[in-house]
């Protein structure tokens, strides 16, 4: 924060809504939460325009959703293996993959939500 008052920044009487810091407006006119790494558009108040944990909470999202789809082709290749085993010790072990698979996948969607 002490940099960016350095830097021409102003300390506002507004608070950052996420965590109640004072807000800083830049020098080029944005409104800054130093704490949470936050700039805030003036003629929306509170709304965020550049946010670090929005992107990461963005490629979460992405990663989930490729990690769902890998997950679903090998659940896929497995059932189609399953139907081609004759053993019943590889249709356990691909029986218990499979499950293993389905959790993680219960545990993905829960994450989405």
């Amino acid at each position: 924060m002490g940099k960016l008052l350095r830097k021409g920044a102003a300390i506002l009487d507004k608070a950052c809504p996420t965590c109640d810091t004072p807000l800083l407006r830049l020098p080029e006119g944005l409104l800054y939460c130093a704490k949470c790494n936050v700039r805030y558009s003036e003629e929306k108040e509170g709304t965020a325009i550049e946010s670090a944990s929005a992107e990461r909470s963005l490629r979460l999202k992405e990663v989930l959703a490729q990690l769902t789809s890998k997950i679903l082709v090998s659940i896929d290749c497995l059932c189609q293996s399953l139907r081609e085993q004759p053993h019943l010790e590889e249709i356990k072990t691909f029986a218990a993959i499979a499950k293993d698979l389905v959790e993680t996948l219960k545990i993905i969607r829960s994450i989405q939500t």
